[in-house]
């Protein structure tokens, strides 16, 4: 199969998994909220900032050392399943000793079991991740999808149906664990590769020279993250950081529906072309085209329909969370300009310019949410937008180091989906005002989608026929193949 097409086929799968993974998600997240609340929600958060730091350990980049490796050998593979599962076992025995500790200093009782519950994952996970890295060299994005889907769909139920039967935070406890154990025991049954009793020490120090950047990087993004529910927590308690949480889910939910199934599929196809700058820059300034005509249209929605949205379905004490959600989905998209920043240059193997950036990154988000804190959680919103505002330059100046990028055709690759998303802004806001929010919710709510979705659509393909067209020519070719079906 040519490069070309397993691209292509790359991008469906890899988005038929964004699209299903964060479906499924974000409708059993929707139940949870409306079931637990902010107080509940904001306490299993602040346990998976804690959980999420010993993924990082876990991982320590070495999928993306063997997926970035050119030909890895047996013993490579075999090198990095003993370093994850022995890594994997530390950190659950650390969590298990330190979980009092955390519990103590955010004075939240309820997150020493929590903790010591969740950190059965990491028993658990890490012995698949090695065969991710086969299945993502392979760029076989269909197995990776059906397996990731049916596992957060199983994990899901499980949830939802302790949530409902009154078990509260152990709803979310238990989602999690469920969806990585299927998981990886999903990933096992289809790869059929087997570890070796075997360790090279030149073959780890070789995967390591790498990976040890992309633990750098990911110990950044986790900072730039996850600080942020840590230090409101600690500032502002666990109701601020559900509230936070919901806002920041939300909007990383919907966008990365449009970002996550293309940006898996860049990596190695940056990789291929990494010799050749100029046509890095033309896959760059594509991918920041295609994505933005999604961002900015989900932008649109998330400004005008978000109050009404959340007050009707989750209630008042979701309520103040709308502002602050608003003010993530700004900073956010503002920031998402150079979403694939980390991504070109991992693909030019410059994994030490990721770090220095998300360095810089991480120390911006701390200040500016410890600053936002002492005033309240409002202002952590602000912070978000200012901190995207100071990091453009920067995220530019990585950039434009390894790959030749103009601004002005940058800005001509984003001034159209821009105005798409105008548009969609103007015309759902009209919307929302000429018609009645009396009637039925669903009734209200359907209206003004079909409004959005099809203003989208017009405004695409008169400004942005390019992005639109592949997606419109799937409709004649999905109706002919469901006909033939039939008619066989």
């Amino acid at each position: 199969m040519g490069r070309e097409k397993k691209v292509r086929q790359g991008v469906a799968w890899s988005f038929a998994e964004s699209m299903g993974v964060k479906m499924i998600s974000t409708l059993a997240f929707f139940v949870l909220a409306k079931l637990l609340g902010a107080t509940q929600f904001g306490l299993v958060s602040i346990a998976y900032a804690f959980i999420d730091f010993g993924n990082i350990l876990v991982e320590q980049g070495m999928v993306s050392a063997l997926v970035q490796k050119e030909k890895p050998e047996q013993s490579h593979l075999d090198t990095a399943f003993w370093i994850n599962i022995g890594l994997g076992a530390l950190v659950f025995l650390a969590v298990f000793l330190t979980a009092p500790v955390v519990a103590g200093i955010y004075e939240a009782p309820l997150l020493t079991p929590v903790l010591r519950t969740t950190a059965v994952v990491f028993l658990v996970g890490p012995s698949g991740l090695v065969h991710v890295a086969q299945l993502t060299r392979e760029m076989d994005f269909k197995a990776i999808a059906l397996i990731r889907i049916v596992g957060l769909a199983a994990g899901g139920a499980v949830g939802v149906g302790m949530a409902f039967l009154g078990h509260g935070v152990w709803a979310l406890v238990f989602q999690k664990i469920v969806f990585i154990s299927l998981s990886t025991g999903l990933f096992w049954l289809h790869t059929k590769w087997m570890p070796r009793l075997h360790f090279s020490k030149a073959h780890f120090r070789e995967l390591f020279s790498f990976s040890y950047n992309m633990l750098l990087n990911n110990f950044m993004i986790y900072f730039s993250r996850n600080s942020t529910s840590l230090i409101i927590g600690l500032f502002l308690g666990p109701q601020a950081v559900g509230l936070y949480s919901f806002g920041y889910k939300v909007f990383q939910s919907t966008i990365e529906i449009a970002n996550m199934s293309v940006n898996k599929v860049m990596l190695p196809l940056f990789a291929s072309v990494q010799g050749n700058k100029e046509r890095l820059a033309e896959y760059f300034y594509k991918a920041v085209k295609s994505t933005f005509v999604v961002v900015f249209s989900l932008l649109a929605l998330i400004m005008v329909l978000s109050r009404e949205a959340i007050t009707r379905f989750f209630g008042q004490g979701w309520g103040p969370g709308t502002d602050l959600l608003n003010l993530i989905a700004v900073g956010g998209s503002v920031y998402m300009i150079f979403y694939y920043v980390n991504t070109v240059l991992v693909s030019v193997g410059r994994p030490d310019q990721v770090v220095r950036f998300n360095l810089v990154n991480g120390i911006l988000n701390v200040a500016l949410v410890g600053w936002a804190c002492q005033y309240g959680l409002i202002y952590v919103g602000y912070a978000a937008v200012l901190r995207s505002i100071v990091l453009l330059p920067v995220a530019y100046w990585f950039v434009n180091r390894v790959v030749p990028l103009s601004l002005h055709s940058l800005g001509s690759h984003l001034y159209r989906p821009f105005l798409v998303g105008l548009i969609a802004f103007l015309v759902l806001l009209a919307s929302t005002r000429l018609t009645l929010v009396s009637s039925p919710a669903w009734l209200w709510f359907a209206m003004q989608g079909a409004v959005w979705a099809g203003t989208v659509l017009a405004a695409s393909y008169w400004l942005v026929p390019s992005t639109i067209a592949p997606v419109l020519s799937w409709v004649p070719q999905l109706y002919v193949k469901l006909v033939g079906e039939r008619k066989d």
